[in-house]
């Protein structure tokens, strides 16, 4: 059963959409780049003063507009008649016209796709007769529900950004693209183009869907080309983001009052939209989740692989018509491999219950038969679930969404084509004198089988069903190479394995996966060491006593805050202010003005904060701090100690980064070009020498011949710690590697990968120790040595911007735990990289590195990760249940040359690890418990014997130093693996076997 969803309505909400899309075009102007970067007149005055609105850049549909001028509009003809026709069109006024009985007497209705343009920044003074209803859905349901957690810089100091060094950065801090006037022109002139050939021709306004699906397709590449904020270090979030995430928020919110037929309860008895009650417009996220792991575990061949990580592709592609144009409740906002997010209306109501019973009858229910048919292609009977989190003010809840959470009740376990399957298998069953099996490779549908002689070898000749033979058939052979091609960007210049590894002249491949914590970065975790808003630069901003910065900050002019000395004490200044709360005690004006400002939140602690139905003025306050303020710091782990109560949650409020849904497209974003930028990178290197198996958000997967996997992970480290440099202090990513002889199961390879990236969420942070940290020559970056529990590691993080007279305060933080020799705790703990010093210690995410061979399918049972204290071990071949911790990424060139530093020969090598692990097998490993401690203190003794006997030369103290730890902790015994046996040729190894 699909949502009942007319036409009228069809066309209603992907108005909306579209209307929502183009709230910001005044940002594309190159007006609003002179306006907002430094030196630039703030044109707000006068705007308000002209037209009632707030901005100029949502002016530009207004007579009394600064930009674009008079002059322009002259030379410009069809520039006039786009924005006159934005301003009232009667085609898109009627596809924008909510019916009469929907809505209380008084509502005025939007006369163009201008509405929300114009209404998003609209004065109090603004002609309530041209105040539409839709208008003001978005600038009170939609707009700040996106740019409230995206706030800008403003209130702090020195986040404009210069004109001549004006730059668009990425995710990670670095700079992305340049910014300015001129390019902007460009940009403007193109998006008018578009704007006119898709929105203003003769049937535009009768096939919206069609005309939408151009639409965004024009604009994404021009809008990905300015900034909705040009502030640093705000100025990561492009325009397509910022615009397409609140056109998301616009369209859910507009779809409730559709799917309910009715908005009044949004309406004040003028009929306007009642800003008092803008808390009843409230969000869900939607997850549709399959387990990837699971459906590819069984994989035979790479082609069957990479064919259904197409079909996968069809699947969203599916799943998007569905949600954002058939049945149109709202966007795909995230996806990867595991299926796909949907921002979705939440039907909220005081009853939590009732709030559900709504969601499930008009989302829920209607949806779930059509969803299942959208994953089929994923093979019939493909088991996943449909996941919501609750109603929330502002998207900052993922993990129920992504289906993180096991026993959450907010899931239902569905199963695509049930009824095809159990057909499926009753044929199958019905069937004489045919031997039938469950699928070796799905393990769901049924596959004819035989009885199999001695000499034949079952994984190469048995038959599959016939949904998974289609996925290695001679058409997938050949839609592979174009798939892969537009999936990562290059052809590979080998077509199979067996091909990889000759190339390599190898018997052997390796099987690389790089993967993200995705749900850490949704939760917001990740961002938690960029500041948008650091302390120092905040305070001097509330103090500033000049012309500029007061007009900036008009709202809450100067103010003395000479008491906030560090962020502890604004965390101790938020403590009391909550405190007076919960005793139904209001602050005084100024405070409360003073807390606005410092969170950079214009509504908290105002009487007609609409965002709460709570009567009493202090519990309105408390009850959107927990709801908004503070819920976005839950997710921080406690050993972190950057909260000692929740007035230091709001300090972090006030400087940090938020996660909020268009920064977190544009990181979603960013990674992919990450991952696609990385397999480039090793393709290149080898020649082509590399097998792409899938790429999405949260990492990549591919092969490469076993002789090319050290300089394929020494690549990748280089690139991360390049690209992530700005912002390691809270971003990881980690590499795990299965090697594999070329012929062995495919299928036991990936369950191996599967195992080794089931450690990603699970790496705890580590206290490392600065060594040394020096500025570079150019002082453009910082050299920091960390002390780690695995030796020495070697930073350098870029602290420059693309000003040469303006220094990177933003990104490039850490979670000090110690400084100076004294414990610290709270927000004060967020520290940039240039104010630490030799001795301090911070906690840091480490970016791990872990590999298995498999020269049979059992060792993979030993993968099974725990966690003791601040590390994850695992079980160990030598150490056996004491095992080992994954080695650390950014320590693997010292890890790749252990043995070349040993300076023993490849016998030698034999010979000692035997003499090794046969002494502590026998001495530590399989003795009585009680008889370990002098056990080990003996073969520890035996060690170093051993070294001084064997290590000789000028730096033989330094190694023998170097090597007994790395036998101590496992690596040694690793490295032996990886190099003498995992990197060696055919050739080498069968001159060692001579």
């Amino acid at each position: 059963m699909m949502a009942p969803f007319d036409d009228n309505a069809r066309r209603l909400i992907l108005a909306v959409e579209i209307a929502g899309l183009l709230h910001d075009l005044g940002k594309l102007h190159p007006g609003f780049a002179g306006e907002m970067l430094a030196g630039g007149k703030k044109l707000s005055k006068a705007t308000t003063k002209s037209c009632h609105i707030e901005a100029a850049h949502g002016a530009i549909l207004e007579t009394g507009r600064v930009y674009p001028d008079a002059g322009e509009i002259a030379d410009k003809p069809e520039l006039a008649a786009v924005l006159a026709g934005l301003l009232a069109d009667p085609d898109w006024a009627a596809a924008l016209a909510l019916p009469a009985g929907w809505l209380k007497p008084g509502a005025v209705q939007a006369t163009g796709l201008g509405a929300a343009l114009r209404q998003h920044h609209a004065a109090n003074a603004f002609p309530a007769d041209q105040l539409s209803f839709l208008g003001d859905l978005y600038a009170f349901g939609a707009d700040i529900r996106d740019s409230a957690l995206d706030k800008g810089s403003g209130g702090s100091e020195g986040s404009e950004q210069s004109p001549v060094h004006a730059e668009i950065a990425d995710a990670f801090g670095q700079m992305r693209d340049p910014y300015s006037n001129d390019l902007l022109a460009a940009r403007w002139n193109e998006a008018i183009a578009v704007i006119r050939k898709r929105l203003f021709s003769p049937l535009a306004a009768q096939d919206i869907a069609r005309t939408r699906r151009a639409l965004l397709a024009d604009l994404q590449g021009i809008f990905g080309k300015a900034l909705a904020e040009t502030r640093r270090p705000t100025n990561d979030v492009t325009l397509w983001h910022h615009a397409h995430s609140s056109a998301s928020f616009f369209k859910a919110a507009t779809a409730e009052g559709v799917l309910r037929t009715d908005f009044s309860a949004l309406q004040n008895d003028q009929g306007r939209f009642d800003i008092p009650q803008l808390g009843r417009v409230r969000f869900r996220l939607l997850g549709v989740r399959w387990d990837w792991q699971a459906l590819t575990r069984g994989m035979l061949t790479t082609t069957a692989l990479v064919s259904l990580s197409g079909r996968r592709r069809e699947v969203v592609d599916s799943l998007r018509e569905l949600v954002e144009e058939a049945s149109p409740v709202g966007n795909i906002i995230y996806e990867d491999d595991d299926g796909v997010l949907i921002l979705a209306p939440a039907f909220h109501e005081d009853d939590s219950a009732a709030s559900d019973l709504l969601f499930a009858r008009h989302i829920l229910d209607p949806l779930q038969e059509a969803l299942a048919r959208c994953v089929e292609p994923l093979g019939i009977g493909t088991p996943f679930r449909v996941c919501w989190s609750a109603p929330a003010l502002y998207l900052t809840d993922y993990a129920e969404a992504l289906g993180l959470d096991p026993d959450s009740a907010r899931q239902r376990s569905l199963q695509a084509g049930e009824l095809e399957l159990q057909a499926l298998w009753d044929a199958a069953n019905a069937e004489q004198g045919r031997l039938m099996q469950i699928c070796p490779q799905c393990g769901l549908r049924p596959a004819e089988t035989r009885e199999y002689a001695l000499t034949e070898s079952r994984s190469r000749v048995q038959k599959l069903c016939d949904d998974c033979t289609a996925l290695a058939d001679r058409d997938a052979k050949r839609q592979r190479a174009r798939h892969l091609a537009g999936e990562f960007g290059f052809r590979s210049s080998v077509s199979s394995i067996e091909e990889l590894a000759d190339g390599g002249d190898s018997s052997r491949v390796a099987l690389i996966s790089v993967q993200v914590d995705a749900g850490a970065i949704a939760a917001g975790a990740t961002l938690i060491t960029q500041l948008a808003r650091p302390l120092a630069s905040l305070r001097s901003g509330l103090a500033a006593a000049d012309d500029k910065q007061r007009e900036n900050n008009e709202k809450h002019k100067s103010a003395n805050v000479s008491w906030l000395s560090d962020s502890n004490t604004l965390g101790d200044w938020f403590n009391v202010l909550l405190a007076g709360l919960r005793t139904g005690e209001m602050p005084a004006k100024d405070h409360a003005i003073l807390a606005r400002a410092l969170l950079g939140e214009n509504y908290w602690l105002a009487n007609n904060d609409g965002r709460s139905a709570a009567a009493n003025a202090a519990q309105k306050a408390l009850e959107v701090a927990e709801g908004f303020l503070l819920r976005e710091s839950a997710a921080l782990p406690h050993e972190w100690r950057l909260a000692r109560h929740d007035g230091d949650r709001l300090a972090l409020f006030a400087m940090r980064k938020h996660a909020s849904p268009a920064r977190l497209q544009r990181l979603w974003d960013d990674l992919r070009e990450l991952w696609k930028e990385l397999a480039n990178e090793v393709a290149g290197t080898l020649d082509g020498r590399l097998l792409p198996l899938s790429l999405d958000a949260r990492g990549l997967r591919f092969i490469v011949a076993a002789t090319d996997a050290d300089a394929t992970v020494e690549i990748i480290a280089r690139l991360l710690a390049q690209r992530l440099s700005k912002v390691r202090g809270g971003l990881a990513a980690h590499v795990s590697c299965a090697v594999m002889r070329a012929k062995f199961p495919l299928y036991v390879a990936l369950d191996v990968l599967g195992r080794l990236d089931a450690r990603v969420p699970l790496v705890p942070h580590q206290t490392w120790r600065v060594e040394s940290a020096r500025k570079s020559a150019n002082g453009r970056a910082i050299d920091i040595a960390w002390s780690t529990p695995q030796g020495e590691v070697d930073w350098r993080v870029d602290t420059a911007t693309g000003d040469p007279a303006q220094d990177d305060k933003w990104h490039p933080h850490v979670i000090a735990s110690t400084r100076a020799g004294k414990r610290v705790s709270g927000p004060k703990r967020l520290t940039h990289v240039l104010d630490l010093l030799p001795g301090d210690e911070a906690l840091l995410p480490p970016m791990t590195f872990d590999f298995l061979v498999l020269e049979g399918s059992a060792r993979r049972h030993q993968i099974a990760y725990r966690r003791e204290g601040e590390e994850l071990r695992r079980p160990h071949w030598v150490l056996g249940d004491a095992g080992r911790t994954p080695l650390l990424l950014e320590g693997f060139a010292e890890f790749s040359r252990l043995v070349r530093d040993s300076g023993w020969d490849t016998s030698k090598i034999k010979g000692l690890q035997g003499e090794m692990v046969e002494t502590y097998e026998k001495w530590v490993r399989d003795v009585p418990a009680t008889l370990r401690p002098t056990g080990r203190d003996a073969w520890h003794a035996h060690l170093r014997n051993m070294l001084l006997r064997y290590v000789t030369g000028d730096d033989a103290c330094e190694r023998r130093e170097r090597l007994f730890k790395a036998i101590m902790d496992g690596r040694f015994f690793d490295a032996v693996e990886w190099t003498t046996f995992v990197s060696k040729t055919r050739r080498s190894l069968s001159e060692e076997n001579a």
